[in-house]
């Protein structure tokens, strides 16, 4: 039975079922054994960000307008050297971008996939055929056309573009240890990042981010931002056209990018590696949820920060910060109200620390008073941020807290200062460790 196991298939549903299990065993009991000691050890793999990272920047035919905001945030702040800009489309006049000081071209992974001979077929498949709608539709001038092919294309393209981009990247960038793949709604924190890759070695396959899905395909969360170490990219491209083939064909039905990029390095054994998640964000900075298990540790990105002014915004808030920002930092570089404040006024008319609920909330009903709420919420232990809707009468109990922003009306909400204290003496005990 034990050789049978070992035969089956690196994509075999059991055999992810069991390193499922393990793994996440093995993140429990590594935490509880040497926590996170790991951050104030002396870096085992110094990097230059500017010289050993190379970005892959994700965008689309509707979100285009976000990239000239995420070029200049990312120039601000990680001033990687190098940048390819993937989308699935070719703008009319070849628009150029500017990056440290370089033109920034679109490439059109979804173009380059036609232009191989091989995959010519492909053109006659459902969603290819809506590419090329939108190709002609964008070549033709209409451009409302092509917004709405476009609208209903987006994820379409989205999961066919991130193989072929990623082959591009390697072609273009083919000595770089690193590779970041991100949206173009994605930030990234520099000294946060590089602290990161520093207790990283950059010569063994490393598939690492923000793991969603279950067991049969734990993947990355795109906009979370994906880091491969280089020889991924190599085993991949250059050692496995076959596999790489069957992702082509993979993406004509595949609903998400990022599960294809895991489900692709599944079939060469490389699979993702989960110990690192809780540094992984993928909200933007109000609506960062905050929580006790990662309270102390390094935040490497934000995502969803979809409107341009906020994106320079942000590139302008995090420019000039050279420590790691870890995740209680927030409170304090946005500003928000101090503990001495939030102890003396604990209940905030029209905020709202929790924001959108989920299974892990609780809500109480026929709650009277934001008062009885703030009671509920000291009384538990696991909660860190409430708020009470007075026209509904409920009230939000949550294991974390985020920023979030004014203008909540109708909300009352407050921070579990006594539980914020514990975690903040307990930063400074590991510190010291």
């Amino acid at each position: 039975a034990a050789l049978v196991f070992v035969l089956l298939p690196n994509d075999s549903p059991v055999w992810l079922a069991h390193r499922f299990n393990a793994t996440r065993l093995g993140i429990y009991l590594h935490s509880s054994s040497t926590g996170d000691t790991w951050l104030n050890l002396p870096p085992a793999f110094p990097i230059n960000i500017t010289e050993d990272v190379g970005l892959i920047v994700k965008t689309g035919y509707g979100t285009q307008h976000r990239l000239p905001a995420a070029l200049e945030a990312l120039e601000m702040g990680l001033a990687s050297q190098d940048i390819v800009a993937i989308a699935d489309f070719t703008p009319i006049d070849e628009k150029l971008y500017r990056y440290n000081g370089k033109d920034v071209q679109l490439h059109d992974a979804l173009g380059m996939m036609l232009e191989d001979e091989s995959l010519n077929w492909m053109r006659s498949t459902p969603r290819f055929e809506k590419y090329l709608k939108m190709t002609t539709a964008i070549a033709d001038g209409k451009l409302k056309v092509a917004e709405e092919i476009c609208k209903s294309f987006g994820w379409e393209a989205d999961a066919m573009k991130l193989i072929p981009g990623l082959k591009y990247a390697l072609d273009l960038m083919p000595q770089k240890k690193w590779y970041i793949l991100m949206d173009d709604d994605t930030y990234i924190i520099k000294p946060s990042m590089r602290l990161l890759l520093q207790h990283l070695d950059p010569d063994v396959p490393q598939y690492v981010g923000n793991p969603v899905g279950d067991y049969k395909a734990r993947f990355a969360h795109g906009g979370s931002s994906i880091i491969f170490s280089r020889p991924v990219l190599q085993k991949l491209f250059v050692q496995s056209p076959k596999v790489v083939s069957a992702a082509y064909s993979a993406s004509l039905t595949e609903t998400w990018g990022d599960k294809l990029v895991a489900t692709t390095l599944l079939k060469l054994g490389i699979y993702l590696d989960e110990r690192y998640e809780r540094l992984f964000n993928g909200e933007s900075p109000l609506s960062t949820r905050i929580r006790p298990d990662r309270f102390c540790l390094p935040l490497v990105a934000f995502h969803s920060i979809k409107d341009p002014q906020r994106m320079r915004e942000v590139g302008n808030t995090f420019t000039d910060v050279e420590e790691p920002v870890r995740w209680r930092d927030l409170w304090k570089i946005y500003q928000a109200s101090g503990l001495g404040n939030m102890r003396a006024r604990p209940i905030r008319k029209d905020e709202d620390h929790v924001g959108p609920i989920d299974e892990s909330t609780a809500t109480l009903t026929g709650v009277d008073e934001a008062e009885a709420c703030l009671n509920a919420c000291g009384k538990r232990s696991g909660c860190l941020a409430w708020a009470w809707d007075a026209k509904e009468r409920s009230c939000c109990i949550s294991p974390w807290m985020i920023l979030g922003e004014q203008g909540s009306q109708g909300t009352y909400s407050g921070i579990n200062t006594r539980r914020l204290e514990e975690l903040m003496d307990g930063c400074q005990r590991n510190s010291r460790t």
